[in-house]
């Protein structure tokens, strides 16, 4: 059978947006005027930078049911898969060490390997919104946060005891569900869930289980308000071919706390508090039926404290300084025995003034793994031209320690290098927004110039080299994104979004690399949304992608949802175009799959 053509599957997308309806679906479309987001400024709303929320109401409506599945209908962002189990992300091209992740706030990006960034303990019914930072931000979060940040928001209690209850099954032997419950105690709200996952695979030896729990109380304490948070996540995993070509076995465990309390000192200044640790455990075998040959045993602990002192400058200014500790250690089989300190200080202006957005940062780190300390500057700036317009610049610096995997890694087929230097790079950028009813058009223009880009690479001489870390010259990346929404046709919601990647580098010829200097370069979606009789609704989306202009597949996905007695019953479908792209092990990717699910709330105030 043929496979569908860019062309064709556009055409298809466009009749479908045509096909008649009873109703009327709500697409969120985002608000000039509203944007409120915490991700890429501490002192505004990042107005003036290129940010993207995937809202509660857009989590219902999609066919994921973890992190990792939101991230991948998201402009810029590249989830590199191995399996359900493990995902490697990146944004604009950037490679999965540099993505920073945090949750409600807190670092959670792993000091060990960016392979475990999205071991998250928060459940997707857990989930308030997603907000994703394009470009670099080490001026606002420190080291990492190079490509962009995720920060991901968990939904807090309400006054009204509810339950949210969630079942499904579908392709490759898989079951999952979940829970959401939240419920005053006393003066405090209380929120809490949990999920479990599992299937045989969608091939040989990618099998997994999966079981996520969270837990959040805010109330007030000593004349502020509290939050405290905890979070476990349960892994079990068959890795075949994740980083070599073997069957492999792997199991992780990630335990979060995190507390915050935020409180006036006088009118005008008030003072936040943030403490967090993060525990860490790895078991990875090389031969899932013979452990004693090659076993990796890792366990890592991170933690951090955070102080921040607000200041009301008075006429729309606003002034922000502080600081934070953290300390990162490592008990491995493989990579020893490590501990590593970061500090930092900080302090960002962010100014109203009239049609005028804008907040200039500069943040200092020093590591106890470097030999020196970074300063990180950034800047940007919003003009709103007329009520329907609005123009975005700005520039940053960001940095990137290696990893402890980058340095001191080894096994049968991987050499890591502990004389790599650390990354460094400049972002530029500008934008246009513009509205036009309840439509909106966004569009950015990007420049990233990397120095001593951290690469695994192998020789392409040699077909039994082994992948080793070294540092790439330069390399620069140049990008164009473009969304549209808000567009309707008939009664169906359009919304569409397209990205360019140029990559140039400069390196040592006669190299593949693993996955820094292999982005998407091209991407194309079109989503559509629309109501259908006896109350149903269906999300669609088509994406195409390019990879280095080497490999290319295209994908669709939708969910089709039916109330039916208190309960939203739905059909999910992903890959609905078979599409083998492959995946980071040369494997195709999971192909048509099906899933049947059904989601209930009860009680009051539930989301």
């Amino acid at each position: 059978m043929t496979r569908p053509t860019l062309p064709t599957v556009l055409f298809g997308a466009l009749v479908f947006a045509c096909l008649p309806s009873s109703a009327t679906a709500q697409v969120p479309t985002f608000d000039l005027d509203t944007l409120r987001v915490t991700v890429g400024s501490r002192v505004d709303a990042a107005s003036a930078r290129a940010v993207e929320v995937i809202t509660a109401e857009r989590i219902r409506a999609l066919p994921v049911r973890s992190v990792a599945d939101l991230l991948d209908w998201a402009l810029s962002v590249d989830l590199q898969r191995r399996s359900p189990a493990q995902a490697d992300l990146s944004v604009r091209g950037g490679t999965f060490e540099q993505v920073l992740v945090l949750v409600d706030g807190v670092r959670v990006s792993d000091p060990q390997t960016g392979h475990f960034d999205l071991d998250l303990s928060v459940p997707v019914d857990r989930i308030e919104r997603i907000e994703i930072l394009r470009g670099g931000a080490s001026a606002v979060h420190g080291a990492d946060a190079f490509g962009g940040v995720v920060n991901i928001v968990t939904a807090s209690g309400s006054a009204d005891p509810s339950a949210t209850v969630r079942l499904e099954g579908g392709s490759f032997g898989e079951v999952n569900g979940g829970v959401s419950l939240t419920a005053p105690v006393g003066e405090w709200a209380v929120s809490a869930g949990g999920s479990w996952d599992r299937s045989d695979g969608h091939r040989e030896g990618t099998d997994y289980r999966i079981g996520l729990a969270d837990v959040r109380a805010t109330g007030p304490v000593a004349g502020g308000r509290a939050t405290v948070s905890a979070g476990y996540a349960l892994r079990d995993f068959g890795a075949a071919d994740f980083y070599a070509s073997f069957p492999s076995y792997e199991e992780t465990r990630a335990k979060d706390l995190a507390a915050r309390w935020i409180g006036p000192l006088s009118e005008g200044l008030e003072l936040t508090l943030t403490a967090s640790s993060r525990w860490h455990d790895d078991d990875f075998v090389l031969r899932r039926g013979d452990p004693a040959f090659y076993r990796n045993v890792h366990a890592s602990v991170q933690t951090q404290f955070e102080a921040t002192l607000g200041v009301d400058l008075g006429e729309g200014a606003r002034l922000l300084v502080g600081g934070d500790w953290a300390d990162e250690s490592l008990e491995s089989t493989n990579l020893g025995e490590r501990d590593q300190t970061r500090t930092g200080v900080f302090a960002e202006v962010g100014v109203h003034a009239g049609r005028l957005t804008g907040q200039v940062g500069a943040r200092l780190d020093d590591r106890s793994d470097v030999d020196e300390a970074f300063f990180s500057p950034s800047a940007s700036f919003a003009w709103a031209a007329s009520d329907r317009v609005r123009l975005r610049a700005g520039a940053s610096r960001a940095f990137r320690a290696p990893t402890w995997t980058d340095r001191f890694y080894e096994d049968p087929a991987n050499v890591g290098n502990p004389n790599l230097a650390v990354e460094r790079g400049w972002t530029v950028e500008g934008g246009i927004d513009a509205r036009a009813g309840r439509a909106v058009v966004s569009g950015t223009l990007f420049r990233r110039s990397t120095e001593d880009l951290i690469d695994w690479a192998r020789s392409l001489s040699d077909p039994d080299a082994k992948w080793v870390t070294r540092n790439v010259e330069s390399a620069t990346f140049t990008g164009l994104e473009l969304e549209v929404g808000g567009v309707r046709v008939g009664a169906i919601d359009l919304r569409a979004a397209a990205t360019l990647l140029d990559l140039e580098t400069e390196e040592n010829a006669g190299f593949f690399s693993k996955s820094s200097l292999r982005p998407l370069t091209r991407t194309v979606a079109v989503g559509a949304a629309t109501a259908l009789p006896l109350g149903a609704r269906v999300e669609a989306l088509f994406e195409h992608r390019r990879r280095n202009d080497t490999e290319q597949g295209e994908f669709l996905d939708l969910r089709l949802m039916i109330p039916a007695a208190g309960a939203d019953l739905y059909l999910d479908a992903t890959n609905l175009l078979d599409d083998p792209m492959p995946d980071l092990t040369g494997f195709a990717v999971a192909g048509r799959a099906f899933r049947v699910g059904v989601r209930t709330v009860l009680g009051g105030g539930a989301r």
